[in-house]
């Protein structure tokens, strides 16, 4: 929760937009029933912030979307656009919960992970 809090707090819209892409790839693959709207409300941002930031990424290859549905395209790229917290989040619970087989696996493009 803390680790939310902080990133909402510095980093930035794009930076969180990819953060919520990479973090439900790894829960449910690279095809993602989601609207704008839902990550707006995930993030706490408007709807047209997230507009923006998808739209920008569609443009350079990392996504693409179409009404409800986000594709990731690179995983690599979308990571690197992303901020640390995904990772940081992810450590912390394999630390906590001692999932180290799930959480210390890079990700891989066909499966997140």
């Amino acid at each position: 929760m803390q680790q939310t809090t902080a990133c909402n707090a510095v980093h930035t819209v794009e930076q969180r937009t990819c953060k919520w892409l990479v973090r439900m790839c790894d829960l449910v693959g690279t095809e993602l029933p989601v609207t704008q709207e839902f990550l707006a409300q995930m993030m706490g941002v408007r709807r047209t912030s997230v507009t923006g930031v998808a739209s920008q990424l569609q443009k350079e290859g990392l996504i693409s979307y179409s009404r409800g549905n986000i594709s990731i395209l690179d995983m690599n790229l979308l990571q690197r656009r992303a901020c640390e917290c995904h990772r940081t989040v992810r450590e912390l619970y394999a630390a906590e919960f001692d999932d180290t087989e799930r959480t210390a696996l890079p990700f891989r493009p066909s499966t997140c992970r």
